[in-house]
């Protein structure tokens, strides 16, 4: 069974929730990006390089998340074709769905 990593960091916390997350990880798991973490999606993907976290099944963003950040930055970030975006709806889907033995929430 896969564990569902709810992330929510800025850029100064960033490397702490990687490292918090390591600590946990298994390959299979998932992660969801919460607020502005979804900005930091390329250093989330370089920070869990640099602690060797492979085999995620999914990393899903919040449609509300990635619709408060400005249109210039989406585009740049290309978030389409790095995460799988979903409505809160799903997000409550997602939590309760039985392939995730259990969701877990980093906030530093």
């Amino acid at each position: 069974m896969a564990t569902l990593h709810q992330l929510h960091a800025t850029g100064e916390t960033l490397d702490g929730s990687v490292a918090r997350l390591a600590q946990m990880w298994q390959a299979g798991d998932s992660i969801l990006l919460l607020g502005a973490s979804v900005a930091y999606i390329d250093w989330l993907q370089m920070a869990m390089d640099a602690e060797a976290l492979t085999d995620c099944q999914a990393i899903y963003a919040l449609e509300q998340d990635i619709n408060a950040l400005d249109e210039q930055t989406v585009s740049r970030l290309k978030l389409q074709d790095k995460a799988t975006i979903i409505s809160d709806s799903t997000w409550v889907d997602l939590t309760l769905d039985a392939q995730f033995q259990q969701v877990i929430s980093i906030a530093l």
